[in-house]
């Protein structure tokens, strides 16, 4: 099903994971493959962070089809607390007389101690778990 502005949007931030071992796993890989979130172990991991793009992902990723903004936006890191993070993105669809439009997606990383948002342009926010918003 499409939905009224179902373009694709660019990407200003990507994740990079580490475990554990010291190995890290990029969304990206240097050849500018594509490395999906579901696909990677999720035992082990000790911190998980969304990184601004470079001008030369930049340039890696667009030869491969895919709309990156490089930006020296600042990193966002998550530590893995008590065992405990998680990793998920919201989506809203809006219901009206014109028909369904779908809301902008939020990204969101999580451990017991703090939640950090990003929305499609770029906009992160932290938020202390148990602090009303």
């Amino acid at each position: 099903m499409r939905f009224k502005g179902d373009l694709e949007r660019p990407l200003v931030y990507f994740w990079i994971v580490q475990y554990k071992s010291g190995l890290a796993v990029s969304q990206f890989t240097p050849d500018g493959t594509e490395v999906y979130f579901g696909d990677i172990p999720k035992g082990d991991i000790v911190k998980i962070g969304w990184y601004p793009f470079s001008v030369r992902m930049f340039h890696i990723l667009t030869k491969k089809g895919k709309l990156v903004i490089p930006t020296n936006n600042p990193i966002y890191e998550l530590s893995v607390v008590d065992g405990y993070f998680k990793i998920y993105r919201r989506n809203k669809v809006k219901y009206g007389k014109s028909g369904v439009a779908r809301l902008p997606t939020v990204y969101v990383l999580e451990n017991s101690k703090k939640r950090l948002e990003i929305t499609e342009q770029g906009t992160v926010s932290e938020v202390e778990i148990g602090e009303v918003r």
